[in-house]
């Protein structure tokens, strides 16, 4: 962790109280500056977030009772605004159906849904994902409001009842330009998925919203893209956090997907135990390249403690069963492994509807899928056929350059945040996430509180601004530093393109 004042120490700890990471009522409670946490909430908009820890502290707290109930009035006001603007997302929602556009809503109302019942999440505007393309929905809103400002991945819109709204035609982008035109083809294939992906807002009405694994890698990139422009506060990171708490990754706590808090030497994805070489094995001898899964001596997944002379893949039973399972009962042909076996599906302790085979380990899952229901011809890597495949989420992280960035977030989710390890996507860069985190602090939501903007709110401080932001950023993120300049100046002539 860098190097915190008592008070910033104090609003971190009451944070994880208040988000659910830690139970107990924080002890350095009693030495609380109540209006100094008010201020730092504020600026971090996290005022909500902090009154649904006070709601569940003991009489004795000490907060001065003017204090509480302004911030008691704070919070009744977020209540009222999420209610509005749930209201006004399902209507523009609506509106642009009834012109023929799919829509989405990004971030904002929908990340309000993962937010535990009765925490006031601070909101925004309204950011709509419009299907068509950037040249389709910049011409159809400027033939409503044709001065409206455009950039590379939204555009402006006119206020719907007083509230905001930003249209995009991208979700989002990143500067460096070999891994932006590999972001948006990502987008494009998983489009569909997210346009169709409806779910009830607020009691107002259905509005699509992005699915987990959508919401991992995009609101990755916006918060990345936000640092490297203007400054990040903890509400972004903080919204990043409920994400990664409300994905469902399969399989156990202990991870039967993809291994943390292990030396890595290459780029290669490692199924359970300590891996330290290409292969997904631990404590066996293998003299080629297959992989095998994990379990004990007892075989719950692939072959272990023996020697692999061939490339056939082993399941399970004990030391005298390379093969399949002995000791049950077999009623046809099929191989089975483990437990007992009456139908043609090789699964035990599980309700099964098709041919498929399926893995066994134990209830901590070492293998494939146990105790839950089979509904298709699909293989499961842990957890259940709709959780997150984390080696593919990975793989994604990896080549769309945000490896760096993802560890540097799971630190912040880690040291601050106090998520668990089985809920990080990458392991946490301590370099880059101390960096981050310094950066949020300085700067809170959006930049607004950064002392550092030396260069004035006109075009060319603004400017200077980025460079300056470019320069401090380079030896942690130099891809994104580095091609942020050429970026800008590309994006001039795009705009002279695309709006004519």
């Amino acid at each position: 962790m860098i190097m915190l004042s008592q008070q910033q120490r104090i609003f971190f700890e009451f944070l994880r109280f208040c988000i659910g990471t830690v139970q107990e009522v924080p002890s350095s409670l009693k030495g609380a500056d109540w209006r100094v946490l008010y201020a730092m909430a504020r600026k971090q908009c996290l005022v909500g977030v902090l009154f649904d820890g006070i709601k569940r502290l003991p009489a004795d707290v000490g907060m001065d009772k003017g204090l509480l109930f302004q911030w008691m009035a704070q919070n009744q006001t977020l209540r009222k605004a999420n209610a509005r603007l749930d209201k006004a997302a399902v209507e523009v929602a609506e509106w642009f159906g009834r012109k023929g556009f799919r829509t989405c809503v990004l971030k904002g109302q929908g990340n309000a849904l993962l937010y535990p019942p009765g925490m006031e999440r601070m909101p925004g505007d309204i950011d709509l994902w419009v299907d068509g393309g950037d040249r389709k929905v910049v011409s159809f809103v400027r033939s409503l409001s044709p001065d409206e400002k455009v950039c590379y991945h939204h555009t402006g819109f006119p206020e719907y009842n007083g509230v905001e709204v930003e249209v995009h035609f991208r979700p989002s982008f990143l500067f460096c330009f070999r891994h932006n035109r590999r972001l948006q083809g990502y987008y494009e294939r998983v489009m569909d998925g997210q346009f169709a992906h409806k779910v009830k807002l607020g009691g107002q009405g259905e509005v699509a919203v992005p699915k987990a694994e959508f919401n991992l890698i995009f609101q990755l990139t916006h918060i990345f893209t936000h640092l490297m422009n203007e400054g990040i506060g903890l509400r972004q990171l903080l919204d990043y956090f409920f994400v990664l708490k409300n994905t469902d990754f399969g399989g156990n706590t202990d991870g039967d997907g993809f291994l943390l808090n292990t030396d890595f030497t290459d780029n290669t994805d490692r199924i359970g135990g300590n891996a330290e070489s290409g292969a997904s094995l631990a404590n066996t001898n293998c003299t080629d390249n297959t992989n095998r899964i994990g379990g004990n001596a007892d075989g719950d997944g692939f072959l272990l403690n023996t020697d692999c002379t061939d490339n056939t893949d082993r399941i399970g039973g004990n030391a005298d069963g390379d093969g399949f399972f002995l000791n049950t009962d077999f009623t046809d042909n099929t191989d089975r492994i483990g437990g007992n076996a009456e139908s043609g599906a090789s699964l035990a302790n599980t309700n099964c509807t098709d041919n498929t085979d399926k893995f066994l380990g134990s209830t901590d899952g070492d293998g494939f899928l146990l105790n839950t229901d089979c509904t298709d011809n699909t293989d499961k890597d842990g957890g259940n056929a709709d959780g997150v495949d984390r080696r593919l989420l990975q793989d994604e992280l990896m080549r769309l350059g945000l490896w760096e960035f993802a560890g540097a977030v799971m630190y912040i989710m880690k040291e601050v945040f106090g998520l668990e390890d089985n809920r990080l996507i990458v392991p946490p860069d301590v370099k880059r996430g101390r960096l981050v985190l310094k950066e949020a602090l300085e700067a809170g939501n959006f930049g607004q509180y950064d002392k550092r903007n030396w260069f004035g709110h006109s075009a060319l401080g603004h400017n200077l601004q980025r460079l300056y932001r470019d320069m401090r950023l380079v030896r942690y993120f130099p891809e994104e530093a580095l091609s942020e300049p050429f970026f800008r100046i590309w994006h001039f002539f795009w705009r002279k393109r695309i709006v004519r």
